[in-house]
């Protein structure tokens, strides 16, 4: 398929008429046209506006799992399709949600014992992290909670806050971070 086509296609599955895209793209819609039938190369520049119009990412149009992600919208996640956003030799953190439009994240804690997330963060929104196995230390302003196995936190995380890996094994926790910050 080409990217003409991707464009295309994921405009009229959005429901969007070759103006409303050239308008949000500023270009003319005959530009539009031109591009999805392959009848003209736009610039670089020119494809980034069209993406920002479709609020698609750039590489959707070139890439075939990110095309097919974006068709589909992320409702599924394939294991394979997990974004590692941050990891070190004995800790990771994966974002499971990595739509487009997602209003939260989902992340996969995994951590050896001892590891931590080291400095206190704080960020807008609120976060929410169940245990799957072992224990894990937050850290929340001035207070300590330990979370085990079968244990929910939940907390406003504009409050500085941080998490370390305790007890006698691997920690695997889940946590949604609302709004999306990754």
């Amino acid at each position: 398929m080409t990217v003409g086509e991707r464009i295309r296609t994921i405009r009229k599955e959005k429901g969007l008429t070759l103006s409303e895209v050239a308008e949000a793209a500023h270009c003319t819609a005959s530009l539009i046209s031109q591009v999805e039938r392959s009848q003209a190369n736009p610039s670089l520049s020119t494809l980034r506006n069209i993406c920002r119009a479709l609020d698609i990412p750039l590489f959707a149009l070139f890439d075939d799992g990110k095309f097919e992600e974006v068709l589909n919208d992320g409702v599924v996640t394939p294991k394979e399709k997990r974004v590692i956003v941050d990891h070190d030799l004995s800790w990771r953190l994966s974002l499971l949600n990595p739509c487009n439009k997602r209003k939260f994240d989902l992340v996969l804690m995994e951590a050896e014992v001892g590891e931590s997330s080291g400095e206190m963060n704080a960020h807008q929104g609120d976060e929410g992290i169940y245990v799957i196995q072992g224990a894990m230390e937050v850290v929340l302003d001035e207070q300590t909670f330990t979370v085990s196995q079968g244990d929910t936190i939940y907390f406003d995380s504009t409050k500085p806050h941080r998490w370390k890996s305790v007890g006698t094994e691997k920690l695997i926790a889940i946590s949604a971070i609302s709004p999306s910050t990754l």
